[in-house]
């Protein structure tokens, strides 16, 4: 975040808003009688604020990626080369395990990546179609190059998780910066007398 071009943008919003008073002033002068309702809805800062709320949401998710990933490496590993119905099943559910987890990511996640780190593509996260379809009709079709195929994305998420937990953390930890800016706001547009502020947040 810059914090210049915030500052600058507030310095800018402030002046508006005054220019705006002097206006109002102006023609109240000149015809007394005149009477105007002006109300602020909301804060510039209301969006990257509740951006907040949902990094909040997604950080737990790769708390536990790491050790989900490393633990199905090793499940894996520990299947037959042969395939069998026991097999199939302990297959599928590794598979499932991963799915859980995806699935249980903030729907705009990927959304919130493209905003504030988009090196960070559902792509790379994802399980891939053809694996993920295993487990949607629980039926392995080729048990080999099923595993062949998991083994490759597990090793490559081994590889990018570390990096991709850093940079939900450091785009979290820019984003707290949000709150001094937002508490800056609500105390300038409280202490507008002349006009009417609502919250749009509901505090």
């Amino acid at each position: 975040m810059n914090f210049s071009a915030v500052q600058q943008s507030i310095r800018d919003l402030q002046n508006s808003v005054n220019v705006l008073k002097s206006t109002i002033d102006d023609v109240k002068t000149g015809n007394p009688s005149y009477k105007t309702a002006i109300v602020f809805k909301g804060l510039p800062s209301d969006d990257p604020f509740l951006d907040i709320t949902v990094f909040s949401a997604i950080k737990p998710g790769w708390t536990t990626l790491e050790t989900l990933v490393n633990n199905s490496k090793q499940q894996l590993a520990a299947l037959p080369a042969q395939p069998t119905p026991q097999n199939n099943d302990q297959l599928i559910q590794i598979i499932t395990g991963y799915l859980n987890w995806q699935n249980s990511l903030p729907e705009n996640t990927f959304s919130e990546f493209s905003r504030y780190i988009p090196e960070l593509v559902s792509e790379n996260i994802l399980m891939p179609v053809n694996i993920r379809r295993v487990a949607e009709v629980k039926s392995v079709a080729n048990y080999a190059q099923t595993i062949s195929d998991l083994n490759t994305f597990l090793d490559q998420r081994i590889l990018q998780i570390p990096e991709e937990i850093q940079k939900i953390n450091a785009a979290n930890t820019r984003l707290q910066t949000v709150k001094l800016f937002d508490g800056m706001l609500r105390g300038y547009f409280s202490s507008i007398n002349w006009a009417e502020w609502k919250s749009t947040r509901g505090f």
